[in-house]
């Protein structure tokens, strides 16, 4: 029997590619785990030598839409037997991927991508329809790769302080509490550019007070989420003289998930992907969370 929920959806974008049978995987796990329904995505692909005239051969068209029939249908198959009790609708679409994917986050609870479709060049290590996702979307987007295994334990969150990081936080929180994993909160900083120019006992003066207001940001920021899931473990880890890209990917080397914000105080406010946000999307082996900001949110 079919699990009838609200009209919010785990939308997951399939495709012939490893990576999306991963995301697959993924998303019809998470949709049983929250209830639910599971939306189908895949964005029909006209060879490019036809361009839009591609729409004007009838028979060439057949072709592409069965082939586009056979691998949502392999896909709601796929789901049904790993999630049964989550309902599952489909929908084929004749436009380029991200604009379909981005078109169905509109009523989305949560996207799910594979890192990289069959348009993917060997030579990225991260497709082009993902990052503009991560970039756009109004709810948060998970990006799973071919390679990332279940086999982790933990959720890790970045956080800086920002709302952006509060906000991925909240949302690591909650799918920790689902998951029954233990939660780690991790905050990066580094005084090297200002300890070149300052005296040693003056640096390490400074380098304390430093230490001491970002070890206050971090507890203060996870305290809310302790009130909130009482049950759940939460470690704090703050890293000094490490970058945070560096600091996240080492923290969920052997983790589950990783939750990052699209913007911290590190990037440029004009930016629709942060800096950090990028290059851990670009490295991390696991499923990466991006969770869109509040201003993001209202777009």
């Amino acid at each position: 029997m079919a699990i009838h929920t609200t009209t919010r959806a785990v939308v997951i974008g399939v495709d012939d590619s490893p990576h999306s049978r991963r995301a697959l995987d993924w998303g019809a796990a998470e949709a049983a785990r929250r209830r639910l329904p599971v939306r189908l995505v895949h964005a029909l692909r006209y060879p490019p030598t036809y361009g839009e005239a591609f729409m004007l051969a009838t028979d060439l068209l057949e072709g592409v839409q069965e082939e586009g029939r056979r691998v949502v249908a392999e896909a709601e198959e796929r789901v049904r037997e790993a999630a049964p009790g989550v309902e599952v609708s489909t929908c084929l679409v004749l436009e380029p991927p991200r604009r379909a994917l981005l078109d169905q986050a509109a009523s989305g609870g949560l996207v799910v991508v594979g890192a990289r479709g069959r348009g993917g060049l060997s030579g990225l290590l991260l497709g082009s329809t993902s990052l503009y996702l991560v970039a756009h979307s109004p709810c948060p987007v998970v990006v799973v790769r071919e390679s990332a295994a279940s086999r982790g334990r933990g959720v890790v969150v970045g956080v800086d302080g920002s709302l952006a990081s509060l906000r991925a936080l909240r949302w690591a929180a909650e799918e920790a509490a689902l998951l029954g994993e233990e939660l780690t909160a991790v905050h990066a900083w580094d005084l090297a550019d200002a300890g070149s120019m300052l005296a040693p006992p003056l640096y390490a003066g400074i380098a304390h007070d430093y230490a001491s207001e970002h070890r206050l940001m971090l507890a203060e920021s996870v305290a809310g989420m302790c009130e909130d899931h009482p049950d759940l473990v939460v470690h704090q880890r703050l890293v000094h003289d490490a970058s945070t890209p560096r600091a996240l990917l080492e923290a969920s080397r052997d983790g589950r998930l990783l939750v990052i914000g699209t913007r911290g105080h590190g990037a440029v406010a004009s930016a629709l992907l942060g800096s950090t946000s990028h290059a851990v999307l670009q490295k991390a082996a696991l499923p990466v969370v991006v969770v869109p900001s509040e201003d993001e949110d209202a777009r």
